[in-house]
């Protein structure tokens, strides 16, 4: 039964307090937010407001609208959690703020009743008022921001016994993703699964779950955000009950549109107990990914944690607000507004058994970094904007930003990733790929060894949470040689002969074994994982050539090869870059990547000290929206293979890099 609609107008937002009360021990290495303001949204004497997850948040720049359950408080005797009265009626509600969150108007939602109908298919998705509010198996739909709506509309796959909460992603003006949730097979709720319709509503042809059923517990509530790349991240509630209950919060990623959804860390590995709480998943203004979500043990709080590698690792918790006066909280939507503020929508309550009450805070997300463990977060530390520490040996304190010193080396076998000694240069972080190991061409090959387009689901390079693959311009002929080390044979496999000459970064590079040239000669770089600000890359070049056919398993003759043509960084494209035989280096946006200054014409060297091998230094600036390409342009086709002068012998070498953030 609705209850009379009616607007309450809040001219201006009450101030709760502006800083958080101290923290207890179990959160005594959490980050308290500074300056946070803390206003009511909605509260009134003798009721109850909650759930603002369960209803849905819209944002058009400064304009805000959420929604939220209305009913009244239970005796203060009543026991159980939520201290709602079952016997007097509810309503759904609608609050909206026209300044971004300083103040608010709240009414009835007005979803209409009715029959469901079947989902509208004459409306433009990306209409500049839609809005979709999904709750249970039902969808309203409105055109002008949330002030009418239409409906109720079935939504798809209902036979699945939907438990609904408003996320979707608009993908065109007739493509829509709903994130839903549907029962177990115990009929116990739930299991996450996206649709897709590209008709306008007319057919939803994709269909796909997301994650596995969980044996004991539940997987719902998805938030999900839409990449610059395309790719998709869905935030996920998640809890299991054996041996006793485990309450998280969990990440998934898609790079095909949906279809497929593969595991990328738990941002949250512990969310207390009294069923945890969702995750409300938003994309910063600067790159970073961050979701809040409250956690219902003592203090009771509503924290914050972040992400500045597409969620790979995540830094320490923030806390937003503390000192509840029961677990009953939470529930959380997050907006930034244009300023770049924060606005996160939850539900309250001040002393035990009293009033619940939607509120929200407003405030500014701190520089964080993350640890060299996924969630290991004990050694994270949180400094001051462009003065960034990360926690190894390897990565240097400096003014400027971080430093990270990487070697690549020869593994033992295709089976033994360890380094060959002497091929790794002491306190430098290791590249060694397996299949190196026989020193002849190969795929492209991230940092752990792995392939694919994908960044690993590792900490990254010495812990930082950096991720980069290699290949050569024509692609699948990248390898990696030692000096004083012959290859066992021309076609690949075996082992090489030999030890290793010279100090670890000369004795040791990266380069196309076969067929150099232009373009085909180029070494590719992809950096994943940089957060935004200005960097200097150092490159260094040294190697020697083979003397003739009959020899050529081992480059023993110093190099005559013209200097490396240049060496620089772009965004990493939308599209494959024209001329290359074959790409392996995936797709980004094409924006984000500004070069700041390109090297040209590199000596390449054939020297056995690390202190006279030739360099090359670059500079570029990345917002952290997208990945860095690195190329080292191995020059034209005029330079011949020393052994084979009918082959093209000019290309990119590679011994090692710095990577330096200077702001």
């Amino acid at each position: 039964m609705r209850r009379r609609t009616r607007q309450l107008w809040l001219s201006v937002a009450l101030t709760i307090a502006a800083v958080c009360p101290a923290i207890s021990s179990p959160i005594n290495e959490a980050i308290i937010i500074k300056d946070a303001r803390h206003l009511k949204v909605f509260y009134e004497k003798g009721r109850f407001a909650g759930w603002p997850a369960n209803n849905g948040i819209w944002q058009w720049d400064n304009e805000i609208l959420v929604g939220f359950s209305l009913g009244y408080l239970a005796p203060p005797e009543e026991e159980g959690l939520h201290q709602i009265d079952p016997t007097r009626p509810r309503s759904t509600m609608l609050a909206r703020s026209l300044d971004g969150g300083e103040t608010w108007r709240v009414s009835e939602a007005g979803y209409p009743d009715g029959e469901l109908k079947p989902f509208p298919t004459d409306i433009a998705f990306n209409a500049p008022g839609f809005a979709l509010n999904a709750r249970g198996e039902s969808a309203f739909v409105s055109l002008d921001k949330g002030r009418t709506w239409s409906g109720p509309f079935r939504l798809p796959f209902a036979d699945l016994h939907l438990r609904a909460r408003t996320d979707y992603q608009v993908l065109g003006p007739k493509d829509l993703m709903l994130f839903l949730t549907a029962q177990n097979t115990n009929d116990r709720e739930g299991r996450p699964f996206c649709a897709r319709t590209r008709t306008g509503g007319i057919h939803w042809s994709q269909f796909s779950w997301i994650g596995a059923e969980p044996p004991n517990g539940y997987s719902i509530m998805p938030s999900s955000i839409l990449m610059p790349n395309g790719d998709l991240l869905v935030a996920l509630r998640r809890r299991d009950n054996e041996p006793a209950e485990h309450n998280f919060i969990e990440l998934f990623s898609s790079q095909d549109g949906g279809l497929n959804w593969q595991w990328v860390a738990n941002p949250v590995e512990d969310n207390g107990g009294h069923s945890g709480n969702p995750p409300s998943l938003i994309r910063l203004s600067d790159g970073r990914l961050c979701i809040t979500y409250a956690n219902r043990n003592e203090p009771r709080t509503i924290r914050a944690v972040f992400s500045s590698n597409q969620g790979t690792t995540w830094g320490p918790e923030s806390i937003i607000q503390s000192g509840a006066g029961e677990p009953d909280v939470g529930y959380t939507r997050t907006v930034q507004r244009p300023d770049g503020r924060l606005v996160t929508v939850y539900y309250w309550l001040d002393e035990p058994r009293t009033e619940r009450y939607i509120a929200v805070t407003i405030w500014v997300a701190p520089d964080t970094i993350e640890t060299n463990e996924v969630n290991n977060r004990k050694s994270t530390l949180t400094v001051p904007h462009g003065k960034y520490i990360r926690n190894s040996n390897l990565v240097s304190k400096l003014k400027g930003g971080i430093v990270l010193k990487m070697d690549f080396a020869l593994p033992q076998s295709e089976k033994d990733p360890t380094p060959v000694s002497g091929t790794l240069k002491p306190g430098w972080t290791p590249f060694v790929a397996a299949r190196w190991a026989d020193m002849y061409m190969h795929d492209a090959v991230w940092e752990d060894g792995s392939s694919g387009i994908t960044p690993p689901k590792t900490s990254g390079l010495a812990g930082s949470g950096v991720h980069v693959l290699i290949d050569c311009g024509g692609s699948g002929n990248g390898g990696f040689h030692v000096h004083g080390l012959c290859r066992d044979n021309l076609g690949g496999g075996g082992r090489p002969s030999g030890k290793p000459e010279g100090d670890p970064i000369a004795n040791g590079w990266f380069h196309n074994i076969d067929w150099g040239g232009e373009n085909c000669g180029d070494i590719l770089l992809r950096i994943n994982g940089l957060l935004a600000g200005d960097y200097e890359m150092t490159c260094y070049h040294n190697h020697w050539e083979p003397k003739k056919q009959s020899t050529r398993n081992c480059l023993d003759q110093p190099s005559e090869m013209p200097p490396i043509t240049s060496v620089r960084a772009m965004a990493l494209p939308a599209e494959p870059l024209p001329g290359y035989r074959g790409w392996s280096m995936g797709l980004g946006t094409g924006k984000g990547v500004k070069s700041l200054g390109e090297a040209k014409n590199i000596t390449v060297t054939s020297v056995t000290s690390d202190a006279k091998v030739g360099t090359s230094h670059i500079l570029f600036q990345t917002d952290g929206s997208n990945d860095v390409l690195v190329i080292i342009d191995g020059g034209d086709n005029e330079y011949p293979d020393p052994a084979r002068k009918g082959r093209e012998g000019h290309k990119g070498i590679l011994n090692a890099f710095e990577v330096k953030q200077v702001k």
